[in-house]
């Protein structure tokens, strides 16, 4: 969903108690991945990912560049809708924003020899490198 347009729909799916959605599986006391919906086949399924990576990539933003493999360039596209702050590490990159009233503050560390493009959401982007700890407000 987050990859075509629809990235707050994901977030309510996550978050909802009501069928379909995570939160419903945690209302029947699921502690898995359930393999459907409904309940039904395994309930200690692993799908094609989980939760846990579309966090990395749609919330936190840390996404690779297909055209640069291993994590030495890659990109920060980081979600802000309904949520006022976050704080991600995902292999040796650390995203981390709050918004504060009419600001939200980001700030990105980057490990040694490395290079990412952080995309904010006024349109700008922004090229970070080589052990890069800041801070950005927008």
């Amino acid at each position: 969903m987050s990859e075509n347009g629809y990235h707050p729909l994901a977030l309510d799916v996550l978050n909802q108690k009501t069928f379909p959605g995570y939160g419903y599986w945690i209302e029947q006391g699921a502690t898995t991945l359930w393999e459907n919906w409904n309940g039904e086949g395994s309930q200690n399924h692993h799908m094609f990912g989980s939760v846990v990576d579309w966090f990395f990539r749609y919330l936190a933003g840390i996404q690779p560049d297909e055209n640069n493999a291993g994590f030495r360039h890659f990109k920060i596209k980081p979600h802000f809708d309904k949520i006022d702050c976050l704080q991600c590490t995902h292999r040796e990159v650390t995203v981390q924003w709050e918004k504060e009233k009419k600001k939200t503050c980001i700030q990105i560390s980057l490990p040694a020899d490395s290079t990412a493009e952080v995309f904010l959401p006024d349109g700008q982007t922004i090229l970070i490198r080589d052990n890069w700890q800041g801070e950005l407000e927008f």
